[in-house]
């Protein structure tokens, strides 16, 4: 399958911001029919996925996406059909031909990135900002291509970096019990406010979920499925509750360089 990004397409720097959110999602739809190496590479694309659509993705879909991701004793028991078909070839357990898994992600495409892509199309055109003139001569800061900011917003690609920060300590884990008090901060943040009340508490005063959270490679699996289940869907909240206050800046980037309802 071509890349869509790769074909001719009208330049535009009257509207940078529209445009910086198709390619944004052009990536993930690449990556996604690739298949994922590591149920870690996927829950970065989730998070990804999250910031880039506005939070537009259907929250059910993490749900169901979180129960895939089990904590079986054996490799095959920790993921379902669904899961595996998102992985690819050497990284899934479970037996599932790569004529389905690729039919599999094709649908989860059409089906739930593609309406999220229209949703956030739809509210960003209501405050993207129109440059007349841009574009004439050189590229200029309003080049879509060149763009730091996801989808031109500072504060989404705030938000992004505090959602990366807390997923990666998480299935990285923590030296000590400790470290969980240091990252509740950071879970504030990334979240936007949005994760339940007490959940960087009950991280640090359950054992279990303190030894899984300090217990290394041996507990990483139970990090993962706690990621997917309570990290993702709270990003996704925090990110629905800022897009709408989030302001467009034009600023270039200099650097070079359960039962799937959804099949």
């Amino acid at each position: 399958m071509s890349d869509p990004a790769s074909e001719d397409r009208p330049s535009s720097t009257v509207r940078p911001a529209l445009v910086t959110l198709v390619n944004d999602v052009d990536e993930l739809t690449a990556e996604l029919l690739a298949g994922f190496p590591s149920r870690r590479d996927l829950l970065r694309w989730e998070q990804r996925a999250v910031v880039r659509t506005l939070g537009e993705i259907d929250p059910e879909f993490w749900g169901v996406l979180g129960r895939q991701m089990r904590t079986g004793a054996r490799a095959d028991e920790r993921e379902g059909a669904m899961l595996a078909a998102l992985l690819d070839a050497s990284a899934r357990t479970r037996p599932v031909s790569e004529d389905a898994a690729e039919t599999y992600r094709e649908r989860v495409v059409s089906n739930i990135l593609i309406p999220a892509f229209h949703g956030a199309f739809r509210e960003l055109r209501k405050s993207a900002t129109e440059y007349v003139g841009a574009g004439q001569g050189d590229v200029t800061t309003h080049d879509p291509t060149s763009q730091r900011h996801i989808a031109m917003r500072p504060a989404l690609t705030e938000i992004d970096e505090w959602q990366e920060q807390a997923l990666g300590m998480v299935l990285d884990g923590f030296d000590e019990r400790a470290s969980i008090l240091e990252w509740a901060s950071v879970l504030e943040l990334a979240s936007h406010g949005e994760a339940e009340r007490a959940l960087a508490s009950r991280c640090y005063h359950e054992q279990a979920m303190a030894r899984a959270f300090t217990g290394g490679e041996e507990t990483r699996v139970v990090r993962e499925v706690f990621a997917a289940r309570k990290l993702i869907p709270a990003f996704h909240d925090g990110v629905r509750t800022l897009a709408n206050r989030a302001g467009e800046e034009a600023q270039r980037d200099d650097k070079s360089g359960g039962e799937d309802p959804y099949a």
